[in-house]
């Protein structure tokens, strides 16, 4: 069965509330196999690894989903935010004013 995207989200987004990271992530890799740097889906993987605080990992993510967001004309200031706090719980606190 094929999901469409927004019931993807759905789905990843309640595996999340129900704590369950893997599943979700799982969701958020088969969304990145049909739309490779997709920004929601980096976004997800983003969140997972700023909590986990890999922030090397979350700021990589974090740039693919600006790009990507710029080149498909959707809106990033919610990338620029997470990314703020990325460089905060980093402790980079000039890039946290800088994206925030």
């Amino acid at each position: 069965m094929q999901l469409t995207l927004a019931e993807a989200f759905a789905r990843a987004l309640a595996a999340e509330r129900r704590g369950d990271r893997q599943r979700a992530r799982a969701i958020y890799d088969d969304i990145l196999v049909a739309i490779p740097d997709h920004p929601g889906a980096l976004l997800g993987i983003a969140r997972q690894a700023r909590a986990a605080r890999e922030h090397v990992a979350a700021r990589a993510r974090l740039a693919r989903a600006v790009a990507s967001a710029r080149a498909m004309r959707l809106p990033d200031a919610e990338l620029w935010t997470e990314l703020g706090h990325v460089e905060s719980d980093a402790r980079d606190h000039a890039a946290a004013r800088a994206a925030f």
